[in-house]
Order: C-alpha cells, then structure tokens, then sequence
C-alpha cells in the first residue's frame, strides 16, 4: 500500500500504472489489471503505450495470466502487484522499489528470505510446496546450469498438489529421498516416494530428515523442498539456524527458543535467498 506526501492513503489500483511505468511498459508491452481497476487507470495504462488486459480477481488468476501472456507487470485494487522479472509473482517490496526509482533492485543485495532458495553447504532449501512455486523454484535451478541432477529430499503436506510438484521438478533430479514433514498434515514418507515414483523419480522412503539428508549429502547438490515446515526442520538439522550473525537487529530476535529462554537472531550468514 501507497500514500501520498501528505499522509493519504492512495487507491492501489491508481498505482498499477506508475508500476507499469516504472517497469518500463510501453509499445507491445501488456499490462494486467482486475476487474474493480478504476478506468482512469487504465487510460493511463494506454497513454504509456502498452496494452491493459484485464483479469478476475486474485492471484490464482494474475499470476497465471502474466505467465501466458507474457506481461511485464500488473496489479490490483487489493494492493497486489506482480512482475515478470519476480517469476510472475507479486511483491510489495519490489513495488516500493520500483515506484521510489529503485528499480534495478539494488535494495535487495542484503536481503534475506530465508527457506527460499537458501543455500546451506551442498543443499539448497526452499519452501515451495505448489506448482507456482515449484515453476519459481525450477527456473531458479536451470540458471545454476547444474552439470548433473540433484538429489531430493522432499516431505508434503497432504493437502498440495503433490503430483505436479513433482512432475515439475523431477527433470532436475536423480534421486529422491521422501520424509514426513512436522506437522499432523504430512504425508508419510512412504505415501510421498510413491508420488515421487508416479512422477518418474527414482526414490526410496527415508526413516527420518537426518537419515535423508545423510544419505543425500554424499551428492554434488541436493535439494529439500515440498513444505515450508520441512524447510525449517533442514535449517536447524544442518545447523543453519540460528544463522551466525555479525549484526544485530532486535527486529529479528526470536525470544524462548526451543523453550529454553535463549534468545535468537540470523541474518544472511551462511546463507543465499531467492523469489
């Protein structure tokens, strides 16, 4: 959300074409809206040139029309914008940058999202756990031009799209190494290297994550991924978190951890983080 210099809120759908503008739009370049944008703003989204394609609302639709399409941005009433150069998704961060003349994104060099393409040694850890963010999760592994396939350990919830996580991913992996994840929804390890074996990966049912990673961690690169809480779970097993921390911020502490009353703060460390 915006406001102007005197403290007012402004209309989010009143922003879609300074974003637009922002971004670059212009001759051939679309641009998405919902369905409630105001048509002074879409106007303006054809004054610059480009053309304003509109959409229901919500992000299980945006994302998927910039992605067909070819969009270079969009947004909507609800505040939401997305970007091209974000794999189609939305990010406000990326928005206040844009509009404030940030947009060659300098302002993210620190920035760290952990469980997001986070790298730890020889494993990558990432949090996707449906086919929008395994889509983001594959264009991020085809830009590290692999030399082979990775090893996987992979734990779900029961309620995702399991089968075409899986499918989207399994042209970058060897091997599979399934885990339940710590939460009273996850699949069992032997129910997802089922769905691992359906999507043509080659994988066995690990009896925990600290045999998974074990067995996984002989490999050049390995992956864990499928649950934001299996995410979490692999940070603290490969000790990357609490991450070592040569800054303080008391923004980040995190009080009673592990119910022993330490307190706790990471920043990027060890670590590398994504979109």
């Amino acid at each position: 959300m915006f406001v102007d210099e005197t403290g007012e809120f402004v209309q989010p759908d009143y922003l879609v074409p300074v974003v637009a503008a922002a971004c670059g739009a212009g001759r051939g370049d679309i641009v998405i809206h919902d369905v409630r944008t105001s048509r002074g703003a879409i106007e303006a989204i054809r004054r610059l040139g480009a053309e304003p394609m509109m959409v229901p609302v919500g992000h299980a639709f945006a994302k998927p029309a910039l992605r067909k399409s070819g969009a270079i941005c969009g947004g909507e009433l609800a505040g939401h914008y997305y970007f091209r150069e974000f794999h189609c998704c939305d990010s406000g961060a990326l928005a206040a940058l844009k509009v404030l003349g940030k947009g060659d994104a300098s302002g993210f060099a620190d920035v760290v999202w952990p469980g997001r393409f986070q790298r730890v040694e020889n494993f990558i850890i990432d949090g996707a756990h449906n086919p929008p963010a395994a889509h983001a999760l594959a264009e991020a592994l085809r830009e590290l031009h692999l030399s082979e396939p990775l090893a996987l350990i992979a734990g779900f919830c029961g309620d995702k799209d399991v089968g075409d996580v899986l499918s989207i991913l399994a042209p970058f992996v060897k091997k599979g190494y399934a885990v339940r994840t710590n939460n009273p929804r996850s699949l069992s390890a032997e129910e997802t290297a089922e769905k691992m074996r359906a999507a043509g990966i080659d994988a066995v049912a690990a009896p925990s994550l600290a045999a998974a990673i074990g067995s996984a961690s002989s490999a050049p690169r390995a992956l864990i991924c499928g649950s934001l809480f299996l995410a979490g779970e692999a940070l603290v097993e490969l000790g990357a978190y609490p991450w070592p921390n040569p800054r303080f911020d008391a923004a980040e502490l995190l009080r009673g951890a592990a119910g022993s009353g330490r307190s706790m703060s990471g920043t990027n460390g060890r670590s590398t983080a994504e979109s």
